[in-house]
């Protein structure tokens, strides 16, 4: 939970439940926003796979046409 509220709280400015003000800290939000994009960014880069192309290795090129279900997309 990165807002640690309800939208219309933070939008509104007032409790959706109590009549009480909210004020929102909208830097310390968008900090808390920036290290959860952090966190799934590493995540993610952490299963890719290092691959150095060699002279002479097999490759698959996609074909620039109309693709149904019986034609092969690569070649």
């Amino acid at each position: 939970m990165v807002l640690k509220s309800t939208p219309g709280t933070a939008v509104f400015r007032r409790d959706m439940l109590f009549d009480i003000p909210y004020l929102a800290d909208w830097k310390a939000i968008g900090q808390r926003r920036q290290e959860v994009v952090d966190q799934n960014t590493t995540r993610e880069n952490t299963r890719r796979v290092d691959f150095d192309y060699c002279v002479n290795q097999k490759i698959m090129l996609q074909k620039d046409s109309i693709f149904c279900k019986v034609v092969d997309r690569y070649e």
